[in-house]
């Protein structure tokens, strides 16, 4: 969760409500943001750059999947979740418009994929209208831990994510299943599934 945060550098209008931003002026930063910074004892030089830096190096594990990361704030963790809802960092963003002609869902673990379908057919249920379901999946083996109650009918991320939406109320909407293979002895990032 951490390792995406600065991916929203601006927060823009949500439902008509001015979200706070990240960065208040030049080169000064929302409270929150800073109260975060030192909580996870992040150094910087109060500058964009040297926050993406320091954060990437603190918060990015390469070659995990995230179920996997190393948990660094275990004892910090309701201080930051306090301070990433101050940020609005962790509030549901619904969509602007009533209808749009694709809906993307993302692999993730079993548990992951049914919330997001579940979501999806909530947003139908008010009113949402959209043309396609496209699912940007992978060839993932399955975590027999995590994901063992899917196991009995799916191996991989692709074909849980088939079960995923077959338990799901979505009434008559075309499902296009995206399926990237794994790359390398490594299995298919989000970038690969896209370009796929």
């Amino acid at each position: 969760m951490l390792a995406s945060f600065f991916l929203m550098f601006h927060m823009e209008a949500l439902e008509g409500e001015m979200q706070p931003r990240l960065i208040e002026e030049e080169d000064h930063f929302a409270k929150p943001l800073l109260e975060l910074l030192e909580l996870c004892q992040i150094e910087h030089e109060n500058s964009l750059d040297s926050i993406v830096e320091a954060t990437q190096v603190a918060w990015f594990q390469r070659r995990k999947e995230r179920w996997m990361f190393e948990d660094r704030y275990s004892d910090q963790k309701g201080a930051i979740m306090d301070l990433l809802g101050q940020l609005h960092v962790t509030d549901e963003i619904l969509p602007l418009e009533e209808t749009y002609d694709y809906v993307f869902i993302h692999g993730g673990l079993y548990s992951r994929a049914k919330a997001r379908f579940q979501f999806l057919s909530r947003l139908l249920r008010d009113g949402l209208q959209f043309g396609q379901i496209v699912v940007l999946s992978g060839k993932r083996d399955l975590d027999l831990l995590l994901e063992k109650e899917v196991l009995q009918r799916a191996k991989t991320e692709i074909e849980m994510m088939k079960v995923a939406a077959s338990e799901t109320d979505l009434p008559g909407i075309p499902i296009v299943f995206v399926s990237a293979p794994n790359k390398e002895g490594r299995r298919p990032t989000t970038a690969d599934t896209i370009i796929e």
